[in-house]
């Protein structure tokens, strides 16, 4: 048995090794009060989209567990071990997520799971942050470097033909955001070795980098904008509250587009490119791209995903809430949980999200918060569960 961890560990390892070349939950949110804002009535009309029904919080079975971080018995087989779901309960053509989760020795590891629990695997170790590309086929993955700290590499799926797409001399290049045409990548990177992070682009083949951020920037988040064309970002830079800026993907038009006492994060372009939904100190919030129209939608909340059509946002609250942006109300789908980044399913049947208490888990549910499942649990954090774009 101690011989099967062991060729499990020098896999691990050697794959990694590979793929750099040789080389080597949340914030607690301020208790004081929100400053009044518009109210949430100035939302355009769009068609009515009937909210999902509520449901009560059911029964979560136990699907999933990861091992602890210390080494687990060799006779234990895979690492992730559970009981597919079964047919029928999710979609026949299961949606494909990634998440990180620790493994062994290794801070980070990339895992693969099927929403129905099937086809889990490890893709890297030790690998802190990724983004999938829009293709699904393959990943934009932060990994170590012997040079810099960290480089951003672009992998397939199974971590072959991997290459580097960022090269700094100082610092780690982290936290890639790939843009909607899979033409750049967005990153934070202390190239000027000061200890601060500014918000970089490059081309996804790395031959050209652009600092697009005049401050240190994106620590709140970060995205970009439908047409690649702009990001949205988040700095403290100028004063001790975090704010919204824009700026054009070549660095021109650095735009700020918040100033208050919020502590603004998690922002998300909407599928239209009108308006950008985020979290403030505990609320969700919206604002017009152009920094006009700030409005509170609904409190608690924050971590939002916008619906393809732009008719829902998905978002935590005293558990997960949808929003129906044609009329401002909101409705709980799933009680009982600390949800954390709750995100859609490519084709919106499903939905996943994690929480840290009482343990680390990635649950997976119905649209509807219906037939909630754990999918994975750890005493370590799982973190930046997100599906594949395509469901194939």
């Amino acid at each position: 048995m101690k011989k099967f961890f062991y060729l499990c560990s020098t896999f691990l390892l050697v794959t990694l090794l590979a793929a750099c070349g040789g080389d080597d939950g949340s914030e607690e949110q301020p208790t004081q009060p929100l400053p009044t804002l518009a109210p949430s009535a100035t939302i355009t009309p769009t068609p009515s989209d009937t909210p999902p029904p509520t449901t009560p919080a059911p029964t979560v079975p136990r699907r999933a567990t990861l091992p602890p971080s210390w080494t687990p018995e060799p006779d234990e087989g895979q690492v992730i071990t559970q009981e597919p779901i079964g047919p029928g309960e999710f979609d026949p053509n299961p949606d494909q997520l990634a998440f990180t989760a620790f493994f062994e020795q290794f801070d980070r590891t990339l895992w693969i799971i099927n929403e129905d629990g099937s086809g889990q695997r490890i893709v890297i170790a030790a690998a802190p942050a990724f983004d999938w590309m829009p293709s699904g086929e393959r990943l934009a993955v932060q990994l170590p470097s012997a040079e810099s700290g960290a480089e951003v590499f672009v992998m397939e799926r199974d971590a072959s033909n991997s290459r580097v797409v960022t090269a700094g001399e100082f610092g780690d290049d982290i936290n890639p955001v790939v843009s909607p045409d899979g033409n750049l990548v967005a990153f934070q990177a202390d190239r000027d070795d000061d200890g601060a992070r500014e918000l970089y682009v490059n081309t996804i083949d790395g031959s050209s980098s652009t600092r697009v951020s005049s401050m240190p920037a994106g620590d709140g988040g970060y995205g970009w904008s439908p047409d690649s064309s702009r990001l949205i970002f988040t700095t403290n830079a100028e004063d001790t509250s975090r704010e919204l800026y824009t700026v054009n993907a070549d660095g021109s038009r650095e735009t700020r587009l918040t100033e208050n006492t919020l502590i603004e994060s998690d922002p998300v372009w909407s599928p239209g490119g009108a308006r950008i939904a985020f979290t403030c100190d505990n609320a969700l919030c919206l604002i017009n791209a152009d920094g006009t129209g700030l409005q509170t939608l609904a409190e608690p909340g924050g971590m939002p995903d916008w619906s393809a059509d732009a008719m829902r946002i998905l978002y935590a609250c005293e558990g997960v809430c949808v929003l129906n942006t044609n009329n401002g109300t909101s409705q709980t789908i799933i009680e009982g949980v600390t949800a954390q980044y709750p995100r859609w399913s490519p084709t919106e049947d499903a939905l996943i999200f994690t929480t840290d208490t009482p343990i680390y888990t990635l649950y997976v549910a119905r649209a509807d918060g219906s037939n909630l499942t754990e999918l994975a649990t750890d005493d370590q954090p799982i973190t930046a569960a997100k599906w594949n774009p395509v469901n194939d």
